[in-house]
């Protein structure tokens, strides 16, 4: 476990929150401002990170990605499921959205049985079938009739719904790094192109 999550000294402290790692501390902390900015990260919605922050949201998702292959107790199989079904949502944002808020809701709030069911006929409008499969996967079962998905009590498999969020989260910064790396390559297509230019 300790090489899985990279930890190169002790102590060495982890902030979680939704199924992904948000901040890292090793060593005790230097100050109480060291550990207010640490306990601060676990508490603060999410919000764009700037340009000096990329390495280390980088460090936290390799760590996030380690944590949940780790801790997962899923059949290889129902994790490639999962994957499949992830990437079957690509270019889905709205579908990606509600059913990250859904299982985000049912890690975050646990003992709150009204996030343990979907209501399909209100979300309908909202996701389309490789949104209620990937519910489905994710441990969401449907009722007799259908009408909802419900995940079966007494106790709810939060890895199992980690590993589905980890996956959601990895695919929308996929995305990103590839609109990222587009907006690179066209910049530099349009430098060589005015290169070209300036030299005929």
């Amino acid at each position: 476990m300790m090489d899985c999550m990279g930890v190169t000294g002790l102590p060495t402290m982890f902030a979680c929150r939704g199924g992904r790692v948000v901040a890292k501390m090793v060593g005790g902390p230097k100050s109480e401002d060291d550990f207010k900015s640490f306990i601060m990260k676990l508490m603060a919605p999410d919000s764009a990170s700037g340009e000096g922050e990329e390495d280390e949201d980088s460090e936290l998702a390799m760590l996030s990605d380690g944590l949940l292959r780790r801790c997962t107790t899923m059949p290889f199989s129902k994790q490639e499921a999962v994957t499949s079904a992830v990437k079957s949502l690509h270019g889905k944002c709205t579908t990606v959205n509600v059913v990250k808020k859904l299982i985000a809701n049912a890690i975050d709030k646990p003992r709150k049985e009204m996030y343990w069911r979907v209501d399909r006929v209100k979300l309908g409008g909202k996701l389309d079938s490789a949104g209620f499969k990937l519910l489905s996967l994710a441990g969401f079962a449907p009722s007799p009739s259908g009408s909802t998905l419900s995940l079966s009590g007494p106790w709810i498999d939060v890895g199992l719904l980690s590993h589905v969020l980890g996956r959601l989260e990895a695919l929308e910064r996929d995305a990103v790094l590839r609109e990222r790396q587009g907006a690179r390559d066209e910049r530099m297509r349009r430098a060589l192109e005015e290169a070209r230019d300036r030299e005929a």
